[in-house]
């Protein structure tokens, strides 16, 4: 079951969709801002990881955005090969959320303020 703060991301996740952020946006941008949403709203881990929940996964971000697999797949294999991420069994594990937030923070401030909350 996701909590009322997954619930908030995927508001916010659909109004960007709505707006067409992906017509401005590049995908990958936008699946890491998606996965910095997510590992932002589980907060610090005392050992550096954090582990989202089993309910997301790729075929939910996929579901979510209304983006194809293909480049969800590529974006993954992108971030696994930086070590960003990790993903075992269908858990994804953010691994490096320093550098995750750096590639977002262009994005964060494009789209953040946007809209009311």
């Amino acid at each position: 079951m996701i909590s009322n703060v997954f619930v908030k991301i995927q508001q916010e996740l659909e109004y960007l969709r709505r707006a067409q952020i992906l017509s401005i946006i590049p995908i990958e941008k936008y699946v890491k801002y998606m996965l910095h949403l997510f590992s932002k709203a589980m907060g610090m881990p005392s050992g550096g990881e954090i582990v989202l929940p089993k309910e997301i996964t790729r075929r939910y971000l996929s579901n979510l955005s209304n983006i194809s697999m293909t480049p969800i797949n590529e974006t993954f294999s992108k971030l696994e090969r930086d070590g960003i991420i990790r993903e075992d069994d269908g858990i994804i594990s953010i691994l490096d959320h320093v550098l995750l937030d750096e590639q977002v923070s262009v994005f964060s401030s494009v789209v953040g303020g946007n809209r009311d909350a």
